[in-house]
């Protein structure tokens, strides 16, 4: 049996989503080493609570991993032809670049580095209707980003 049901568990008529709760960090132990050897003195009291480390410190990680703190650069190029605008991305990085991603109007692509070679520059060629919106942003492998936005005109 599976899918979602809809109860009041606690008899209050509200349809609210239940809260969990961390037993972890609840436990308390009170008669000492649990299966130890009288060690209690060496245990905590409490369960202590497990460090979270954010997205700017796992950035400033591989920064440091990958010796590259610069961000790639990226360029978009426009050329009006025959009622069409031929569209060019180029990004380029110090050391080795991962990825393009492209957006255009609703449409999106990603242009991928092989990773059998170190690529230190990628590019992106399209033609699109005037007034289309153009996202582009390129990342390198050790995950600094740079974006750049225009209209096709």
């Amino acid at each position: 049996m599976s899918g979602t049901v809809a109860a009041s568990v606690n008899n209050d008529s509200a349809r609210s989503a239940l809260a969990g709760q961390n037993d972890w960090l609840a436990l308390r132990y009170k008669a000492g080493s649990v299966g130890g050897f009288s060690l209690s003195a060496l245990q905590p009291d409490r369960t202590p609570q497990e460090e979270t480390i954010t997205t700017d410190q796992l950035q400033s990680i591989a920064q440091v991993v990958n010796g590259d703190a610069k961000r790639p650069k990226i360029k978009i190029k426009r050329r009006r032809r025959a009622g069409k605008i031929r569209v060019v991305v180029t990004a380029t990085d110090n050391k080795a670049i991962d990825h393009l991603d492209v957006t255009i109007g609703k449409k999106h692509k990603t242009v991928v580095a092989k990773r059998s070679k170190t690529v230190t520059k990628l590019v992106f060629k399209t033609k699109v209707k005037p007034g289309k919106r153009i996202l582009a942003v390129a990342f390198d492998r050790a995950g600094n980003q740079r974006g750049r936005k225009l209209r096709a005109r």
